[in-house]
């Protein structure tokens, strides 16, 4: 095809290059007899025929194989503008529990940039002390496929703030079946919490209230029977 780096100069050149080399493989855009443009996989490599130097050529259709490729490709790039752009912090572990990947969601979080963050494992970052264990017992859950380890605990950002988190955690595995990483979703729900927290103290006062004013009533009203048995006598 007389398009672009795809010529008929090119087409020398690459013919050149097995001569010298011994062989070439490349991806070429090849027109078929009908007039169809496809894409092909082309193999050259040089042998020696009837005491000539000559230039083999395999060629297999990869037009299929091509299109599969690019729609990979732009359903990954689909899948990274949602992850850049979700509100939930978005986060992929190794299975040695270090960050792989750390979205915009995930640094408004916590405070910490991806640069800060890749390579990093949770623990004397985000992690607090005091609940390391308990992340230990659920990162040995999900290692184990364990698909329901989600969790709520508290975490630490960068300015030292501590804030709940609720965290959502799926194994991530490979054809074969095996452990290759663990995805994370985490959202702050500490302004919740707080107001769940508040909610519950308010109902704990409110039925110290009730039990109190029905031990007054209930005294109140032995006074009146007391008082009306005295009435009669």
């Amino acid at each position: 095809q007389e398009v672009g780096p795809y010529s008929r100069d090119e087409a020398i050149l690459k013919l050149q290059e097995a001569h010298e080399k011994g062989s070439c493989v490349f991806e070429w855009r090849a027109r078929k007899r009908t007039g169809e443009i496809f894409w092909a996989e082309v193999n050259l490599r040089s042998a020696m025929i009837g005491n000539q130097q000559r230039v083999l050529a395999a060629v297999r259709d990869i037009s299929e194989h091509k299109e599969a490729v690019e729609q990979l490709q732009e359903a990954n790039e689909r899948l990274l503008l949602l992850i850049d752009r979700m509100p939930l912090g978005c986060i992929l572990w190794t299975t040695d529990f270090t960050v792989k990947m750390w979205n915009p969601a995930a640094e408004s979080i916590f405070g910490f940039s991806e640069a800060e963050m890749i390579g990093n494992m949770p623990y004397g970052t985000i992690v607090p002390a005091e609940v390391q264990l308990e992340v230990e017992l659920i990162w040995t859950r999900l290692l184990d496929g364990d698909k329901s380890a989600h969790s709520q605990n508290d975490n630490i950002t960068k300015s030292g703030r501590i804030i709940t988190c609720e965290w959502y955690n799926t194994p991530l595995r490979d054809v074969s079946g095996e452990t290759i990483g663990v995805i994370s979703m985490a959202q702050d729900i500490s302004d919740r919490k707080a107001a769940e927290d508040e909610l519950a103290n308010y109902r704990i006062h409110l039925e110290e209230l009730v039990t109190k004013r029905t031990a007054q009533l209930e005294a109140a009203q032995e006074e009146l029977v007391q008082k009306g048995r005295l009435a009669v006598l």
